[in-house]
């Protein structure tokens, strides 16, 4: 993400922050995008006993069951048809029932369940495997059977004259090798999953009527949505707008949600834009906070791929950044006990935005206990300005080691707005040269002068 007009520069703007906060231009790689792939565990169980338990599961969440839905539910087979990208099973309505399959219960369902206690509905199920199911998809189909009924396995070996084919014999054409005891017109729980015209990839059935069978598979899918979420942007005075320009193609949407923070890093309720256009802008004026991050949410269900991201770019007005530059004591070392001396240096402005009059403080302290100090107050600095600065403090009385600090902006009630504060103090050692002659001592008592050895006594 790059502007071809601005320069470069803090405060200004930030372009597609997603892995650093270098606060410059940066480019991404627009191509390099995609969204995540996803390791699915499918789990299929079968049985004669229990309906709920009959069904299939992706990701420990239970997709779909056997169903008694009246007496020709009871003996059949479910087939169930997950897309190749999002492993997400078809929805087969409540309202119209797909590909000649049973659905009266009151809601959707994601599978699709057929009776085969006659060869009437053989050929809707060869119609869904062949004619409708993409190839490369994946296709589960498990037995229905309750207690000791028959699904009729004669029927699963009837050829149909519309496909000239039958159940048993397309399944094994797509790899099933487990069939032998329906051949042999037996009844026993079954389960196969594979990808059309690409192979099995689980296949069980059961040893007798009472076993319960399960399989348990791991495949690989694309998510359909994604999002990038941008670094903290600020401090900052005043914010103006966000900036996004994206290519949406057939079946992309995306939103965008942008994130105020207060200084203490909470963030707080996004405003979120929903179904954006492909370019466009945002007011962020009712945004008051000194920080906010934007995150950019994707999806597409069609073609499992993001839109194509061109730019985001948040426009605001800056910080000034005020830092020395050299700050030092001016006088020769060590300086004499009582001597005053001079801190000076020069600042500068590092932001391209302006700063009002401020102060600038320095003070003298020997472990951690302030010794004197003294404030100026000097004008303003233009974007990128320089200064300079000298202030006189009074030296102190006993010798030792000092610790000196010159504080740009200082804290208190009139201290500037910045981007930040660290970079506002410089230190330095002061060495100060304690007095070695003895003092002289002049001793009165009422008036007069006593000598030395002299005796002072309160009587006359």
């Amino acid at each position: 993400m790059i502007s071809d007009t601005l320069g470069d520069g803090w405060n200004q703007s930030h372009w597609g922050q997603w892995d650093d906060d270098t606060l410059v231009r940066m480019e991404i790689d627009r191509e390099g995008v995609r969204y995540s792939k996803l390791k699915n565990n499918l789990l299929i169980r079968n049985s004669i006993f229990d309906p709920a338990t009959s069904a299939f599961w992706i990701n420990s969440t239970r997709i779909d069951r056997h169903w008694d839905i009246g007496p020709g539910s009871l003996s059949g087979v479910v087939v169930a048809v997950l897309d190749t990208n999002s492993f997400r099973a078809w929805l087969n309505p409540v309202d119209s029932p797909l590909y000649g399959s049973l659905n009266p219960i009151p809601y959707d369902r994601f599978a699709f369940q057929y009776s085969t206690a006659d060869t009437s509905n053989i050929d809707s199920i060869l119609h869904l495997l062949i004619d409708v199911v993409p190839e490369g998809y994946y296709v589960l189909v498990f037995s229905v059977q309750r207690g000791d009924r028959s699904y009729y396995p004669e029927n699963w070996l009837w050829p149909s004259r519309l496909f000239r084919i039958s159940l048993v014999n397309y399944l094994e054409e797509q790899g099933a090798t487990q069939l032998n005891a329906i051949r042999d017109s037996l009844s026993l729980p079954y389960i196969l999953f594979y990808r059309k015209n690409r192979g099995v990839l689980n296949e069980r059935i059961a040893k007798d009527i009472d076993e319960w069978i399960e399989i348990s598979t791991n495949v690989h899918s694309i998510q359909d949505q994604g999002q990038l979420l941008s670094s903290r942007i600020g401090p900052v005075q005043s914010w103006n707008r966000l900036e996004w320009n994206a290519r949406l193609t057939k079946g992309d949407t995306m939103s965008i949600e942008i994130i105020p923070i207060s200084d203490e890093g909470i963030e707080q309720q996004p405003v979120r834009i929903e179904r954006a256009n492909s370019e466009g802008y945002i007011s962020l004026d009712s945004i008051t906070t000194p920080y906010l991050r934007f995150k950019w949410i994707n999806w597409d269900m069609t073609d499992f791929s993001p839109p194509k991201l061109r730019s985001f770019r948040v426009l605001y007005q800056g910080l000034p950044d005020l830092v020395w530059n050299i700050a030092k004591v001016e006088n020769a070392q060590p300086i004499k006990s009582g001597q005053s001396f001079n801190v000076e240096g020069e600042y500068q402005n590092l932001s391209r935005t302006p700063i009002g009059d401020f102060k600038i403080a320095a003070s003298l302290d020997k472990n951690g206990l302030l010794q004197t100090t003294d404030t100026t107050n000097h004008s303003g600095l233009s974007a990128f300005g320089k200064g300079s600065v000298r202030i006189n403090l009074s030296g102190p009385l006993l010798g030792g080691n000092y610790i000196w600090k010159a504080q740009l902006n200082p804290a208190g009630e009139n201290q500037r707005k910045e981007v930040g504060f660290e970079n506002n103090a410089s230190v330095g050692s002061l060495l100060v040269e304690g007095d070695k002659i003895a003092p002289i001592l002049d001793v009165t008592f009422d008036g007069k002068y006593v000598p030395d050895q002299g005796i002072v006594s309160p009587n006359r």
